[in-house]
């Protein structure tokens, strides 16, 4: 497939521009509402007062709440074998499968998309959007998850009901034109005298296909600010194959009745009325406080205000204001209209009731609550449906993103051994795999345990179930979020029960006086370097043995000296220690085990059976 010219990339990324008009005016008002840029409105004919934001981020509020619940925990990821009849670990196995979900993993922690995820969130809950791109890592030659922002992102224009793949997608970012020449020699880019020019924001194109990267600048973002030839000025930087076959880019919209639309979309005009009559409130407060004075002027005189400034100064400054030509004067009380407050706290509720923010997420307490129990159920509800629709559209087009990642693997680096470390917790071990071979499919599942439900409330439940024999354990570990390695964590349990096992026998032994303690103290100098007590015990009875072993032969050497030395002395050895050495005549018997050396082999015998029968398990 054939990229489009340079010419057709602008003409097409600048229809899409004019046609998303209205969808980018509604993100934009989100945004500046969430970030506090935004301004009251005011009165044309009335000076602005100068005073911070005096109502509630109720904005930032809601989409970081809702956020921060579906990011929670990440889901789970399964890569199925290719052939389920396939046994031990070659090709089609169960095992090149979990080589594929060490792959995603490895993948997921090298590009932190864990941290990229909770602004992906923040998107879909802000903006109705998100976008999510895979492409390739040329610092660190490998592939990368990136999450872009949707304001500046332009996919081909599809119908709010279908999900296919898009065919191509066009991305813009800002650039001051001085760093794209440093960066960009060879493309000529114009050069101006004056300093804010060159400096000026230049729109970056970045346009991606099923076969094609094409980068390139657009023109200046404020064409206005340079002469009528650059204003429309642009020019392509460089293009390459990535060779995937698909255009690497998802869009997660949020499930609407007929087009992409945030749930702040129309409550951006409530909170903007509501900060108005919040100002208005603390102006009517301000008047209240210092009211306005007024003067009665006598009859024939001109009145005067007798201080250094001819201006009546204001009394918490401590000045006497003496004036002349005046009667008497007088203060204007008034009080604020409770009217208003009534008016703000019902729009409030109508946002909070709106975007289901409850009042305790702002630290209130609903109700009779008392308790911490009580509070904690309230907070966190069984399954928030809004949540719960945030990471179903998520673990749905993710499954495509993992298959993108697949496909760059195995497009840049098809025959080259790759090393990658999974990020696991726990995990020492480094996935080794060869691309062409270990990526036979891009098939996988990604799945919420339990979609909608917090990370504490996913392990009650699957407690619960394991309980109630509904669930096995293996399967409650595969949907745990907190368990990355179900199968090491369930050999590790195993290991765990055995030593645990061994060492109780073992100190029973011990308080029989069946088990010499110069063993377990041998055993103990292991286990504190950090030896496991398998291992410890194993060569602290090697060290044990090999030492009898040692003070038998001394013994033995013993006696022959003695024997010597009789004979020299010309005395004969008692009969007795001669038939304790085998005889008159020849080399004298090594003795044979004691007791301890029968009881320590057999010991030792049955643990290596029960490591054999489990390994073989």
């Amino acid at each position: 497939m054939e990229a489009p010219r340079w010419e057709e990339i602008v003409e097409i990324v600048r229809a899409r521009k004019g046609a998303n008009d209205l969808l980018l005016d509604t993100m934009n008002e989100v945004r500046e509402r969430y970030n506090g840029d935004f301004v009251v409105p005011w009165f044309d004919d009335v000076d602005r007062p100068e005073m911070p934001p005096v109502t509630p981020a109720l904005v930032t509020e809601v989409v970081d709440w809702h956020a921060q619940r579906a990011g929670s925990y990440v889901p789970m990821i399964y890569c199925p074998a290719k052939s389920a009849d396939t046994l031990g670990n070659g090709p089609g196995s169960r095992w090149y499968g979990e080589v594929r979900r060490r792959i995603l993993a490895a993948t997921w922690h090298q590009s932190k998309f864990e941290l990229k995820m909770r602004r992906s969130f923040r998107h879909l809950a802000g903006y109705g959007q998100a976008v999510i791109v895979v492409r390739k890592d040329f610092t660190n030659d490998s592939v990368c998850m990136d999450v872009k922002d949707p304001l500046s992102t332009y996919p081909d224009l599809q119908a709010a009901e279908s999900y296919a793949a898009h065919e191509n997608c066009a991305f813009i970012s800002g650039r001051s034109l001085a760093s794209l020449r440093a960066q960009y020699p060879w493309a000529n880019l114009p050069q101006f005298d004056m300093s804010e020019r060159d400096s000026g924001i230049w729109d970056v194109l970045e346009w991606v296909d099923r076969d094609h990267w094409v980068f390139g600048v657009l023109g200046p973002r404020r064409p206005e600010q340079y002469p009528e030839e650059y204003q429309r000025y642009n020019t392509e930087f460089y293009r390459y194959r990535h060779g995937m076959g698909v255009c690497p880019v998802v869009t997660p919209s949020r499930v609407t009745l007929d087009r992409i639309a945030s749930k702040l979309s129309h409550v951006t005009q409530t909170t903007d009325l509501m900060a108005k009559m919040q100002t208005l409130q603390v102006i009517a407060a301000e008047k209240a406080i210092f009211p306005d004075k007024y003067g009665i002027v006598a009859d024939g005189m001109h009145p005067e205000v007798l201080t250094e400034t001819g201006q009546f100064e204001d009394g918490r400054t401590g000045i006497v204001n003496w004036v002349r030509g005046v009667e008497s004067l007088g203060e204007m009380h008034s009080q604020p209209n409770p009217v208003g407050q009534q008016t703000i706290d019902r729009l409030e509720r109508n946002i909070r009731v709106t975007n289901q923010l409850g009042a305790i997420r702002g630290g209130e307490s609903a109700g009779a609550l008392r308790t911490g129990r009580g509070i904690d159920s309230m907070l966190a509800a069984s399954v928030d449906p809004v949540i719960e629709e945030m990471q179903q559209t998520f673990q749905s087009y993710l499954v495509d993103v993992h298959k993108f990642v697949f496909e760059c693997y195995k497009s840049y680096w098809p025959d080259k051994k790759m090393t990658m470390f999974t990020g696991w917790v726990g995990n020492a071990d480094r996935v080794e795999f060869v691309p062409e071979k270990h990526i036979e499919i891009t098939d996988n599942v990604v799945s919420y345990p339990i979609a909608g439900a917090t990370v504490g409330e996913v392990n009650i439940y699957l407690g619960q179930l394991v309980q109630s024999r509904q669930m096995s354990q293996r399967t409650a570990r595969t949907y745990h979020p907190w368990i990355h390695d179900p199968d090491g964590e369930e050999e590790a349990i195993r290991m765990e029960a055995m030593e645990q096992s061994l060492m109780e026998s073992i100190l029973i032994r011990v308080q029989e006086g069946q088990f010499p303690l110069e063993l377990l103290l041998m055993m103990q100098k292991r286990i504190v370097k950090g030896m496991t007590v398998t291992d410890s015990l194993t060569e602290a009875t090697k060290e044990f043995e090999e030492l009898q072993a040692a003070q038998a032969e001394e013994q033995q050497m013993a006696q022959q000296e003695q024997m010597m030395m009789q004979q020299q002395m010309g005395g004969q050895p008692e009969f007795s220690d001669l038939a304790a050495q085998g005889g008159g005549q020849g080399p004298p018997i090594t003795q044979g085990a004691n007791e301890d050396q029968v009881r320590m082999q057999q010991l030792v015998s049955a643990l290596n059976s029960a490591r054999s029968q489990t390994s073989a398990a």
